[in-house]
């Protein structure tokens, strides 16, 4: 079994350990210590049996070291003296080792910012009990553990006031690592009814405050008691708490939540460094009049406070393995709510929008926004939240400005207010086309449905995204299209999702009497080079499944829409609403979000935006990746925004029997190096038909 060994403590405080511990189980003659029994001994500290309660106080003398070793708390503490004596039975002896210590006591305690590890040193000063100043007595000990419990031995007479102090390396709870540096930390005491105490951020806020009072005539304990309800009252922690070094960060109790918050908002990204100011610093502002009246400082931790996860400090705790775990989550959000002059969020206030009040924040005066919510506490408000707040939406197609950020629109839906920042289904196709854009109009003679369309550079282009769905008059289509996640409403806006099948209508192909062909999955009848007149024997305008004198787009007509825009496509291309990011559509192409997919799994538009969004619009572009078969197109966008984007058929792209490449757009990319199985469904754009002379 391993033993976890302590060393560096002297011979005579062991046996001022064993004799203290059996005093304070009963401390009469028959429990006392036996001046003439040998004390037992092991080979080597492996051979120690494992110290338990009931072993405490026990002291082995391991030979193999020559020292002694006693049971303290869970551990065997060894001596830091070795013995000299060739006469093992004298040597032995506890009656030899324990006469200068029969007066002796030990205090006490855990050491905590994080836990202070193992050999922090521990100092406590005896005070004066009139003046509170020090006295000429000191007595040292250390951190036995890396759970930051600590104990003071050899104090020979009675102390009732003390300054503890603690420095030492400790457990960052906010990183999970040891600190880099030491820091120190101290606590006031009256031992005269304990002889245990804790060191903690509490002990060393509340202590200069405590000596200030007791100073000017103030009772210790009641000074005490008043210091602390200052330091809680300046963090908000409202609860009635054990006093200060009372409390550990290791408990299941509210007491044990609130220290640890409290630690926690401290230490912040902070180095060691700068934690020992902010301590001083806050000390000393308490000190003479019970405030905390650092504004500003208040304001850094409660940003700081705000935007951190504080999952990840449980989890960091929890990966000690040393204690409960407490959830701190409530005392944190205190703090920044009331920083902030948010308030409570009590059920009257639910979808109540407002701003920062503090204007040391670095929210303040910015377009953020704070909305109270069911669950009774403050979320950061998106966009359609804070824009939208206090207005009604009574009348359907209505289109108003953000209150907040005033460059974004919202529709009245009968849902209530959409963005057009961002995708709504119940925003209808039309809205989403360019104002200031004289598009042309298109009439399909097979179902009647009108088009928009728009001319640029010498081809001319459908507007909106194909809504042909006859699979009686075209057999191509059935079972080979749907409307995206099977929701008819959807087509009448962004169009129908077709295979490759359905969208070269490989039926009319194959049944064609002059030059049948036999097309679509698992064939090869359209490549790429067809759209560059190498020998291919398909015509070069393939209407598929587009209107009498449309076409399926070739590569190159892409290439030459492309080289009209001039620029950045992935903007100019989109357009103006319907995305989480700046289209500008300067053409009049107005792609909107029409994602993939077919069956029961359509991807790539989404209506929801799942974050708490903390500021104003953020830049939308990071980088660009490709991501397999699945979302073709990845942009990295800012935390909570989805990745929308529109994925179109290019005629002359058939190179595999069983995959299709395809023109991926959306948010400042256009590309066409990314192919799909031919199973898939995506949207389709027809080009006019023309005169290929009349291009050149």
């Amino acid at each position: 079994m391993k033993k976890e060994i302590v060393s560096s403590i002297s011979l005579a405080s062991v046996f001022m350990i064993l004799l203290f511990t059996l005093v304070a189980c009963g401390g009469d003659s028959d429990s006392g210590v036996d001046a003439n029994a040998k004390v037992p001994e092991v080979k080597d500290a492996d051979n120690l049996e494992q110290c338990t309660d009931s072993l405490l106080g026990k002291t082995v003398f391991v030979t193999e070291d020559n020292a002694y070793y006693t049971c303290i708390k869970g551990e065997w503490i060894k001596a830091d003296e070795d013995v000299k004596s060739s006469d093992s039975d004298s040597s032995h002896s506890s009656d030899s080792k324990t006469s200068s210590a029969t007066e002796g006591k030990s205090i006490s305690g855990f050491a905590q910012k994080g836990p202070f590890l193992n050999g922090s040193t521990v100092t406590l000063y005896e005070l004066d009990g009139s003046t509170f100043a020090k006295t000429d007595k000191t007595f040292k000990g250390k951190v036995i553990n890396d759970r930051g419990e600590f104990s003071v031995y050899g104090i020979t007479d009675p102390i009732r006031y003390a300054l503890l102090e603690v420095s030492g390396y400790y457990r960052n709870e906010v990183t999970g690592t040891k600190s880099s540096e030491k820091i120190s930390l101290n606590a006031l005491v009256d031992f005269s009814k304990r002889e245990k105490a804790n060191i903690n951020v509490l002990t060393h806020l509340e202590y200069k405050r405590v000596l200030y009072l007791v100073n000017t005539g103030k009772d210790f304990s009641a000074a005490k008691k008043q210091a602390e309800e200052e330091i809680l009252k300046a963090f908000n922690i409202a609860d009635k708490l054990d006093v200060a070094e009372n409390l550990s960060i290791f408990a299941d109790k509210d007491g044990s939540a609130a220290l640890l918050a409290l630690s926690v908002l401290l230490q912040g990204d902070r180095t060691e460094e700068e934690l020992s100011k902010l301590l001083k610093d806050i000390a000393t502002d308490f000190e003479k009049d019970g405030e905390w009246d650092d504004g500003a400082t208040k304001a850094k931790i409660a940003d700081w406070a705000r935007i951190k996860n504080q999952d990840s400090i449980q989890t960091n705790i929890k990966a000690w393995r040393i204690g409960a775990v407490t959830d701190t989550k409530k005392y944190v959000r205190n703090f920044w709510h009331t920083i902030y002059g948010l308030g409570v969020c009590s059920e009257d206030r639910v979808g109540e929008v407002i701003a920062t009040a503090d204007e040391h924040s670095a929210t303040y005066g910015t377009q953020m926004r704070f909305i109270c919510k069911k669950d009774g506490l403050w979320h950061g408000a998106n966009d359609l939240e804070k824009d939208t707040y206090g207005e009604k939406c009574t009348e359907i197609g209505q289109i108003i400005k953000g209150k907040v950020v005033e460059t974004n629109k919202y529709y009245c839906t009968t849902s209530g207010w959409a963005s057009l920042f961002g995708w709504s289904w119940e925003v209808p196709r039309e809205i989403h086309l360019n104002p200031d854009i004289s598009y042309g109009t298109l009439t399909d003679s097979r179902d009647g449905k009108t088009y928009k369309t728009v001319t640029i550079g010498k081809l001319t282009w459908m507007a909106e995204n194909l809504n042909y769905s006859d699979s009686v008059a075209t057999p191509s289509l059935k079972g080979k299209s749907w409307c995206y996640d099977n929701v008819a409403a959807n087509c009448d806006v962004t169009g129908r999702l077709y295979t490759w099948a359905a969208a070269i209508d490989s039926v009319k192909l194959a049944n064609d009497t002059v030059n049948p062909q036999t097309c679509g999955y698992g064939h090869v009848c359209y490549p790429t080079m067809c759209g560059k007149e190498m020998g291919c024997s398909q015509p070069l305008m393939l209407q598929g499944v587009c209107p009498d004198g449309w076409h399926l787009p070739r590569q190159d007509e892409w290439d030459m829409l492309i080289n009209e825009v001039n620029g950045t496509p992935g903007e100019k291309l989109l357009s103006k609403t319907g995305w989480y990011c700046n289209g500008t559509d300067t053409f009049g192409f107005s792609v909107i979000p029409s994602g993939f997919g077919g069956q029961n799994d359509f991807v790539g538009v989404s209506d929801e935006v799942v974050y708490d969004f903390w500021g104003a619009v953020p830049e939308h572009i990071q980088s660009v990746q490709v991501d397999g078969n699945h979302t073709i197109v990845t942009i990295e966008q800012e935390s909570g925004y989805p990745t929308n984007n529109a994925i179109f058929h290019i005629a002359t792209r058939d190179d595999e029997p069983n995959t299709v490449c395809i023109a991926a757009i959306s948010c400042g990319v256009v590309r066409f190096d990314t192919c799909l199985l031919k199973s898939t469904g995506l949207s389709i754009r027809c080009v006019k038909d023309y005169n290929y002379a009349d291009l050149f």
